[in-house]
């Protein structure tokens, strides 16, 4: 149904997505990688949506779901300059899912050994809660045991979340749902709405 509204769709993958499942666990053993990896995908976020702004003026919407959704709430964080964001299942609380959630068997010793340098590191719910912006539009799944709700859904304050109830996997696989709730945004809170004044935290 791509022809049933009018929009560019540009997908980013991330770096170290173009590899065997077995070669992408290997180099995330490391947490600089990890970083690296959400980092090169925000500044990547960002140059696009510079780009695009240049060249028109319609509206630009930032969207990913799990990992995806840590990089749209984090361009949010620093940047702010799309028009709308979308996350699904993710949050800000990084830190805690290798802490807390089912990934916690993921993380090494040295990690878990020091859970407030992991926290500081990879953590950014103060930074985001300061862009006072109405513009973030969250999904989490009631049942994820990666992305917790209950941990997870602090990340947004006063912000609506939609709530499926799913868990993380059988979450993504909802494909309607999820393709509905990236509509409604757009219909309801970014077509219609007036010029959204951007603030630039971190540039």
């Amino acid at each position: 149904a791509r022809d049933a509204f009018p929009a560019n769709l540009v997908a980013i993958r991330a770096p170290f997505h173009d590899c065997r499942l077995r070669e992408y666990q290997e180099r995330m053993t490391d947490l600089a990688r990890f970083m690296a990896m959400i980092a090169a995908s925000v500044k990547l976020n960002e140059a696009l949506v510079s780009i695009i702004k240049k060249h028109g003026n319609a509206p630009v919407i930032t969207c990913g779901i799990s990992l995806g959704g840590w990089v749209t709430n984090l361009h949010r964080t620093l940047y702010n300059t799309a028009d709308g964001y979308i996350p699904l299942m993710a949050g800000t609380y990084l830190g805690e899912v290798f802490l807390r959630s089912s990934y916690r068997k993921l993380a090494g010793q040295n990690a878990l050994d020091h859970p407030e340098t992991l926290r500081d590191l990879l953590n950014f719910n103060r930074e985001f809660d300061s862009v006072t912006s109405a513009n973030v539009h969250p999904l989490l799944a009631r049942y994820d045991r990666f992305i917790e709700y209950e941990v997870q859904a602090k990340s947004y304050g006063n912000h609506p979340i939609r709530t499926i109830d799913f868990g993380h996997v059988t979450g993504a696989l909802q494909a309607k749902v999820l393709r509905e709730h990236i509509l409604d945004v757009l219909k309801t809170h970014v077509l219609t709405a007036p010029a959204i004044q951007r603030k630039t935290i971190y540039t």
